[in-house]
């Protein structure tokens, strides 16, 4: 766990991807979305509606908003080229950010 510390925003996690950046290793992300491209995703080319402001819907690079409380859970469903399902899942308790994922194959 890591202490919760995001100097580009006041609100975290309404505020994450796009132009704002990730928690850290940004350019992993970058990575990740190039790769996503190369075998026919959506790589970084979705953006997000706004860069300060998520509400459930929204999408976030290859990442789809399916949940969000604010200041306390964002839950993203990963709509990039998997063999799979993954959700990524921020949440914030006693100002402590805790990141979990999730991932189910399918199949074999």
């Amino acid at each position: 766990m890591a202490r919760l510390s995001h100097p580009k925003s006041i609100n975290p996690l309404t505020s994450i991807g796009g132009d704002n950046g990730w928690f850290d290793y940004d350019f992993l992300w970058e990575i990740r979305g190039i790769i996503d491209k190369l075998i026919g995703g959506v790589g970084l080319k979705r953006g997000q509606r706004d860069a300060c402001d998520l509400r459930t819907g929204d999408c976030v690079y290859f990442w789809k908003v399916v949940n969000l409380k604010v200041n306390e859970r964002l839950l993203l469903f990963a709509q990039m080229k998997l063999l799979s399902k993954a959700w990524l899942e921020f949440k914030i308790n006693e100002n402590q950010l805790i990141q979990s994922t999730y991932f189910y194959p399918k199949g074999v």
